[in-house]
């Protein structure tokens, strides 16, 4: 077998590797936060009617965290670079893929509905906070991404300047 045949066939493998034990890292993480905000130890745990914080907790931070890894990924010039592709898939694919749980903010609503538990209004408005938080988080981490990256190669700053391409 050839080295490029060998590679290209290693690299799914090695990929879905890599996603699978990140996705079960993130899992693991997402579950510390729910018993750690929801559990029946956790300081937000107040009954039937309480409210998913540790979803909202994990979908924020993810967002943030992804959006900060994007920013940093596209101002270095790395996000469709090949090469680290494999650790771009286990980091947003596999880790924080699932460690957000926006599935589990998608049937809050319904659920709760249809089983009567809860207030309609509540469980909206915390489908909407969420949404507007995450995507905040999102663009907020962006900035942060982009930031560090031109601060730790200052000169990209220097090019993105001479050129007009300087963002936020």
């Amino acid at each position: 077998m050839s080295g490029t045949a060998e590679r290209t066939t290693l690299f799914p493998l090695r990929a879905l590797g890599a996603v699978a034990a990140a996705g079960f890292a993130g899992t693991l993480l997402r579950y510390g936060l729910f018993l750690a905000f929801d559990g029946s130890n956790g300081p937000l745990a107040s009954g039937a009617a309480s409210l998913p914080w540790g979803t909202f907790t994990a979908n924020i931070l993810g967002c943030l965290a992804l959006g900060t890894l994007t920013g940093w990924w596209e101002t270095a010039g790395r996000l469709h670079a090949s090469g680290t592709g494999t650790v771009r898939l286990a980091v947003a694919g596999g880790f924080l893929g699932s460690f957000t749980t926006f599935s589990a903010v998608a049937v809050v609503l319904p659920i709760a509905t249809l089983s009567g538990a809860g207030d309609v209004w509540l469980l909206f408005l915390y489908t909407m906070l969420t949404a507007l938080s995450a995507c905040a988080a999102a663009g907020i981490g962006l900035l942060i991404g982009r930031k560090i990256e031109l601060a730790s190669r200052p000169e990209l700053a220097r090019d993105r300047k001479s050129d007009g391409t300087e963002g936020p």
